[in-house]
C-alpha cells in the first residue's frame, strides 16, 4: 500500500512525533481532515482514490462512532485504508454505523485522538499500519499567510495544495534541525510487512 498524507512539524515539538527521515520505518495511524461540502451517503464500491499531494477521495464503510453527537470519532474504512475523520464543518455527524459514504480531504498522520485515546474505545478497530517513510517534500507556507511584527510571527500549520505553488516545495531526506514553523511535509509512505521490530511512531504517554 502506497499513501501520501500530510506532517505537521508541531507535534515534533510538543512530544508527539520523532523528526522522521527517509528510510524510517514506524507504525501510523491516519486521519482524513474533511473539505466542505463533501460527505454524502452512497452504495458505491469501497475504494481510495489519490488526488495528489495528500488528497483523496474516498467511499467507506463506517465502522465505529465514538464521543460526542455533534463531534464524533467517526472510523471509516475504503477497503484499503481505515481511518478516521477530521470534520470541522460537522458534516459527517449524521452517519451512523454501516452507512457509507463518498468522502473528499487531506489525508495526515494522527495528530493525537486515535493514538491517545484508543485504548479507552470499545472494540476499537486496529487503524495502525507498518510504513517505510520513501520521500519527505517539504512546503514553504507561502508568505499571504505570514503574519509578522515586532515580537513574533504565525501562519497555519498547512494549506491546502490549491494554496501553494510548486516553488513552495523542496525535497529533503530529513527533518532532523530544520525549523518547526511557516512550513509543512508531505509524505509519501510505502507499506511494510509488520512485524514487532517496527515501532509506533506515537511518543506521548501510553504509546
Amino acid at each position: 500500500m502506497h499513501l501520501t498524507a500530510t506532517f505537521e512539524p508541531w507535534t515534533i515539538g510538543d512530544g508527539t512525533y520523532p523528526e522522521l527521515s527517509v528510510g524510517d520505518r514506524y507504525r501510523f495511524a491516519f486521519e482524513m481532515q474533511l473539505s466542505r461540502g463533501r460527505v454524502e451517503r452512497s452504495e458505491a464500491p469501497l475504494q481510495l482514490r489519490g488526488l495528489g499531494l495528500g488528497e483523496y477521495e474516498a467511499c467507506g464503510i463506517v465502522l465505529r462512532r465514538y464521543g460526542s453527537s455533534r463531534n464524533p470519532i467517526i472510523v471509516v474504512d475504503s477497503g484499503e485504508l481505515r481511518c478516521y475523520l477530521v470534520d470541522p464543518f460537522h458534516e459527517a455527524a449524521a452517519l451512523q454505523e454501516g452507512q457509507k459514504a463518498l468522502i473528499k480531504g487531506t489525508l495526515s498522520l494522527d495528530h493525537y485522538q486515535w493514538q491517545e485515546n484508543w485504548r479507552t474505545f470499545p472494540d476499537a478497530p486496529d487503524l495502525f499500519y507498518a510504513m517505510q517513510v520513501e520521500r519527505i517534500r517539504r512546503v514553504t507556507v507561502p508568505s499571504r499567510f505570514v503574519h509578522r511584527d515586532e515580537r513574533s510571527s504565525s501562519s497555519p500549520t498547512w494549506v491546502p495544495p490549491s494554496e501553494y505553488a510548486t516553488e513552495d516545495i523542496s525535497d529533503v531526506q530529513s527533518m532532523l534541525g530544520e525549523p518547526q514553523v511557516e512550513r509543512f511535509y508531505i509524505l509519501d509512505l510505502e507499506g511494510i510487512p509488520p512485524s514487532g521490530t517496527v515501532p509506533l511512531a506515537y511518543l506521548g504517554e501510553g504509546a
